[in-house]
């Protein structure tokens, strides 16, 4: 009997030693923990307006507190890199979007890559651009304005935020498309840029819904046509580019939450349940779609399947624009 005893203490010492299986040790996870949610843009922007919306609910569905960390700079690849080089415990998440996938082919040197250094956890919105002119443009529609940049090839002009930015490549993408050249003109953010196209200094702009409509309802611009697959229903009485006569033109701003590649797959899907949960509230889904966000969702492979292809599609945009950042 006392020999069984000691095999019995020794065996439970042993045990005692071996480490917990990933699904009993992520059990409680993130218990006692905060989860950091880097926002790669300053304060008040479009992504940390939505990352904001997330904290208090996501915080709750998850049982702890969820704080944001703006880290701008470089465009988003500051940020990018600090989630990459984080522990891979669920712990710090990056609001990735589409400048993420336009600097995968934009810049020709990243100390990361996308796909191979972060997986996504889970869509959680997208904004639709709309294209708008300013009132003095001779064209009321879309199929006028196409029809003037053909008849002026390179002469139309269109600001943007700046080089290689979404609504830089949403005018490359523009001229592609109906088989004309237009004219770039960059400026250091889009405040300066919606202020110039307001001025009559240039005529033409793609630009967020969120941050176009003011001015369009002041009739200070004409909106011509959003680049969502449906009508914004901010702007109901403007037509998507395929109902105004420019097919295979569907560019979304989204965003979504990304994790390091490391990241345990529970964890990342406890994140993504939660996210979702969050997501299907009526509540938030009326606050975004308020502000013209239309919520997504859909967990991790959805996700990957939406990068791989909004990848592939800015790759041959950024290409064809010639634009490089070293």
């Amino acid at each position: 009997m006392h020999r069984r005893a000691v095999l019995a203490i020794v065996a439970f010492a042993i045990l005692a030693l071996v480490p917990l299986s990933p699904a009993t040790a992520q059990s409680d996870w993130p218990a006692g923990k905060i989860i950091k949610i880097v926002v790669p843009f300053p304060p008040g922007g479009t992504y940390d307006i939505v990352a904001r919306l997330l904290v208090q609910p996501l915080g709750a569905a998850l049982d702890t507190s969820v704080i944001i960390e703006n880290k701008p700079g470089a465009g988003t690849n500051i940020g990018t890199e600090q989630v990459v080089r984080s522990a891979p415990d669920g712990l710090t998440l990056l609001m990735g979007g589409i400048p993420n996938a336009i600097n995968e082919t934009l810049y020709s040197k990243l100390n990361f890559n996308l796909r191979r250094d972060l997986v996504g956890v889970t869509l959680v919105a997208s904004l639709p651009n709309v294209l708008v002119v300013n009132p003095d443009v001779p064209a009321r529609t879309l199929a006028e304005f196409v029809a003037l940049n053909k008849a002026n090839p390179g002469k139309i002009t269109f600001a943007s935020g700046g080089i290689g930015t979404s609504p830089h490549l949403c005018a490359v993408m523009f001229g592609l498309t109906i088989g004309a050249p237009n004219t770039h003109v960059p400026y250091r953010g889009s405040a300066p840029a919606s202020q110039d196209l307001v001025a009559g200094q240039v005529q033409a702009q793609f630009d967020s819904v969120g941050s176009a409509i003011a001015q369009i309802q002041a009739g200070k611009l004409r909106a011509l046509a959003v680049t969502s697959d449906k009508r914004a229903a901010q702007l109901p009485d403007v037509p998507t580019m395929a109902e105004g006569g420019v097919d295979d033109f569907v560019v979304t701003s989204w965003m979504g939450l990304l994790a390091p590649a490391a990241t345990p797959r529970p964890i990342v899907e406890r994140i993504s349940t939660a996210v979702d949960k969050v997501l299907a509230s009526p509540e938030i889904r009326k606050i975004l779609a308020d502000r013209g966000y239309e919520t997504m969702g859909g967990g991790p492979e959805k996700f990957a399947q939406y990068l791989e292809a909004d990848i592939a599609l800015w790759a041959k945009v950024v290409k064809a624009s010639g634009a490089t950042v070293n």
